[in-house]
């Protein structure tokens, strides 16, 4: 069963929060408050595999602001797809925010429509972020799953050796090769060449 997918509204203000909670709760979507940046940094835990989430964090906040619990994410690594409001049409905190990657900044007092559109789209990266660490997930569990030989024998593939070289590298029959590459294909899961050939080069993107 899918949870339903989270927003973390970090506001200090208690109107402001009560109206957000109304607007977002009347289309389906979980509610978490914070009255300030550390209140959200001391209780945050990070959600289930399966359920979206963002945060909804205003500039001006008791201590830390908005923008400095962007850049603490940042530097934590943890990737939370960011709403920035803010009650100042100030252009350099806007660019600001967006460049420390917020999906999108409004102003107060903002429309409710505009609200529920930035919101599912920060909603709907952190869906495309989860399916692709889980993708990469299952694709890093296959790979630790080959042998060692099978790991020589994808590598060489993928950097286009022909069997009968491969097997003089290894010591071993074409035959042999033969038999590692279909393993290599089936345990990977590929549907073809190049699709193993993507898989390697996420792999690789991974590691880096």
């Amino acid at each position: 069963m899918k949870l339903e997918s989270v927003v973390h509204i970090v506001e200090d203000d208690d109107a402001h929060q009560s109206a957000m909670c109304l607007i977002l709760e009347s289309v389906g979507l979980t509610t978490k408050v914070y009255g300030s940046a550390q209140q959200f940094l001391d209780e945050f835990t990070r959600g289930d595999a399966d359920c979206p989430e963002c945060l909804l964090t205003d500039v001006r906040l008791p201590g830390m602001t908005g923008l400095d619990l962007q850049k603490i994410l940042l530097e934590r690594k943890i990737s939370l797809p960011t709403v920035v409001i803010s009650g100042h049409a100030d252009v350099p905190i806007a660019v600001e925010a967006l460049k420390s990657g917020a999906v999108d900044f409004i102003e107060k007092p903002f429309r409710q429509q505009k609200l529920l559109d930035a919101v599912q789209l920060a909603l709907a990266r952190s869906e495309e972020a989860r399916n692709q660490e889980n993708c990469n997930s299952q694709l890093q569990t296959r790979w630790s799953n080959l042998t060692g030989r099978q790991r020589e024998v994808m590598e060489m593939m993928v950097a286009g050796k022909p069997n009968k070289i491969i097997a003089d590298t290894m010591g071993l029959s074409i035959k042999t090769i033969e038999q590692h590459r279909s393993l290599v294909m089936k345990n990977m899961e590929a549907s073809s060449f190049a699709d193993l050939v993507q898989m390697a080069l996420s792999l690789k993107a991974n590691k880096g």
